[in-house]
């Protein structure tokens, strides 16, 4: 709504966000290794700050909103790294708020890394890198009617 209210009539809007099924096996590693004893103590009541929506979801946030929609769709696409430590650089910033559950960098680091080859057990790797995550996006197109 706040996006709505700041365009003119006529105005548009573009994004793109992660769907339904995005980072599915990321997560997946991620609360294997998180409820294991060492780390499940920090862990208690986390809750990862994302949503991921169904494309109906959207549609009806979107619509809601008062948007015209000229385009919205869903699709794959796979993030691709050549090593183990390039796909922790990779999570570290966006999973800030998981590892701020932990005391120290020393624990956050291990904990990362933990994850990643939890992901890289569950999922298989990509023709020509190492490590794929794979992601579902969504995106829109919109007016302000």
């Amino acid at each position: 709504k706040s996006s709505f209210n700041a365009l003119r009539k006529g105005g548009r809007f573009v994004f793109q966000m992660g769907g339904d099924g995005n980072m599915r096996l990321l997560l997946k590693a991620a609360e294997t290794v998180s409820s294991k004893p060492e780390w499940s103590r920090f862990m208690e009541g986390f809750q990862f700050p994302w949503h991921f929506p169904t494309l109906d979801e959207c549609r009806g946030n979107i619509e809601e909103a008062g948007f015209e929609v000229h385009r919205l769709e869903s699709f794959p696409r796979q993030v691709r790294g050549k090593s183990l430590e390039e796909l922790v650089g990779w999570m570290r910033p966006l999973w800030m708020a998981w590892t701020e559950m932990l005391p120290d960098h020393e624990s956050k680091e291990r904990l990362l890394l933990e994850t990643a080859q939890e992901h890289l057990k569950l999922s298989s790797s990509c023709d020509d890198a190492p490590y794929c995550i794979s992601m579902v996006r969504i995106a829109a197109e919109l007016s302000k009617r």
